[in-house]
């Protein structure tokens, strides 16, 4: 079951999912995170932020993080890194997917490529 927000659309408050926020998001809304209310845009940047931040942080606590190897299990070049990140065309629905994919690449990327994936 996904997360409600308590989200203002004109002068009435509800308690929306983040499919319910996107399916509003032609509409007037300020959705509230962190105690304050935000706009659509400024909702979906600081919340997807936050998420990839978690999964970064999650994915560091496994056995499997490559950063912690003293050598890469293999060199990836740059277009096979590239292949990892999905065009994205701008819809809300994929941003987190498009975001993570990137921060994967980066995560896979050595040191020296990593300028040039940010």
């Amino acid at each position: 079951m996904s997360a409600k927000f308590r989200v203002k659309v004109d002068s009435e408050l509800l308690n929306l999912s983040e499919i319910e926020i996107i399916d509003r998001c032609d509409e007037n809304i300020a959705i509230e995170l962190d105690g304050e209310f935000l706009d659509y845009e400024s909702f979906i940047s600081k919340y997807y932020q936050r998420e990839s931040t978690q999964l970064l942080d999650a994915s560091a606590d496994t056995s499997f993080n490559l950063s912690d190897r003293e050598e890469p299990i293999m060199a990836l070049n740059f277009s096979d890194l590239k292949a990892f990140i999905p065009v994205f065309d701008g819809r809300a629905e994929d941003t987190f997917n498009f975001v993570y994919s990137c921060l994967q690449a980066i995560n896979l990327a050595p040191e020296s490529q990593k300028p040039i994936l940010f």
